[in-house]
Formats: C-alpha cells, structure tokens, sequence
C-alpha cells in the first residue's frame, strides 16, 4: 500500500494545509499559535484546556492508575467530596497570597505535568491504590488516634508531614483467623478529605499560575 503513494502529491497536499486547521485542536502549542497570529479567544480556550489537565494531574485517581467511575461505589471519594468547591466558596488565591507563596516556574509545560503528578503519586492515596505494591510512595509514617463526632477514637496514618493520609480499622480475618488492618480514605468528619484537598488544591493552584506565567512569556 505504501508503494502507491506519491510523495510529491503529499508534499502538495501538506504545504496547502495551513497550520494547526483542526477545530478539535487544543493543544499547547496551537495554543499560543492561535494566541500571537490573532485568535485571541480561542489561544485563551486552548489555554484553560492546559489548566485543566493540570488539575487533573492534581487528583491521585488520575496518578495511580485508578479507574473511578462516578457510580455506585466505584467513584473517587476525593473528587465526590471536592464537588462542594466552586467560584463562590474557593478562597485558594487569598491564603496562597497571604503565605506568601510564589508560582512554581518551570522552563517547559512538560516539567509541569511531570512535577504535578508526582506530588499528587507520591504523597496521597486514592481509593483502590492504598498501600499497593504498585507504588513505593506514600507510607504510612507513624499512626495516632482521634475522637470524631461519633464520640469514638479511630486510628489514622500519618504522612511524614503530619497530615493525615488514611483511616484505619481494624477487622477479624474469618478465613485466616486473625485481626488484621484495613484501610480507606473516608471518615465521619472527613479529616483526611480536608487534609488533601488543603494540599492538592494549592499545589494545582500555583502550578497553574507558573503555566499561565509560561504561556504568555
């Protein structure tokens, strides 16, 4: 099939293409081509197509390898949970400014995703990848326990940055006879919801703010 291709008919057809044509591109690169030749609006779309894989990396569903699909149990709880979040009650930008924390810059939009997702990897659970052979990173550092609104002490994994990273209980084993851990992302007062998103939701913050710095630079 290849010895039937006229390579000066494709040279034609390639040089009569303009570049970047395709209305389904939102890539960076015809990002900032549609951005300087005059397309304004649509370089700014292409932009906050960017962002929003950014934040995707952001998610340790997205990092782990954990299918989640929003139905019957098998959705993320940190992304059901953080659905609460939105225009009207997000205040990121303010604690960020008032920590004096600065943008991460990076020379290229790869380094972004790369170091996204491996903050997101190494240092957060998702829902079907706790403690799995799959990944090193995280480890539980040391545990301790607190009383949540039920009035009962539950015991949790600590990060070695003191948050807190799972919930764990303790069940009867019928088959093996013994009591062994168990672990999940979800409590009654969803202290390690809280604890991530205060976490995640900053870092996808500042490492956007350095790709939109990148993208006009």
């Amino acid at each position: 099939a290849q010895a039937d291709i006229d390579p000066q008919k494709t040279t034609l057809l390639a040089s009569s293409l303009r570049y970047f044509d395709a209305n389904t591109d939102y890539s960076w690169d015809r990002a900032i081509y549609d951005y300087v030749w005059g397309d304004k609006q649509r370089g700014l779309e292409a932009l906050g197509h960017v962002l929003h894989l950014i934040q995707d990396s952001a998610v340790p569903d997205h990092t782990r390898n954990d299918p989640h699909p929003p139905v019957f149990e098998l959705g993320s709880p940190y992304e059901g949970w953080a659905q609460k979040f939105n225009d009207q009650n997000l205040n990121i930008a303010v604690e960020l400014r008032e920590q004096k924390k600065a943008p991460l810059l990076l020379p290229a939009l790869d380094q972004y995703f790369e170091s996204m997702a491996t903050y997101s990897n190494n240092n957060f659970f998702s829902k079907d990848r706790i403690i799995s052979g799959q990944y090193a990173n995280p480890v539980i550092n040391f545990r301790i326990k607190k009383r949540l609104s039920d009035n009962v002490m539950h015991e949790f994994g600590i990060h070695k940055e003191n948050y807190l990273l799972v919930k764990i209980d303790n069940e009867f084993d019928f088959e093996n006879k013994i009591f062994k851990d168990s672990f999940t992302l979800e409590d009654k007062d969803n202290l390690i919801m809280t604890d991530y998103w205060e976490r995640l939701s900053k870092q996808a913050v500042l490492h956007g703010a350095g790709v939109i710095k990148l993208f006009f630079d």
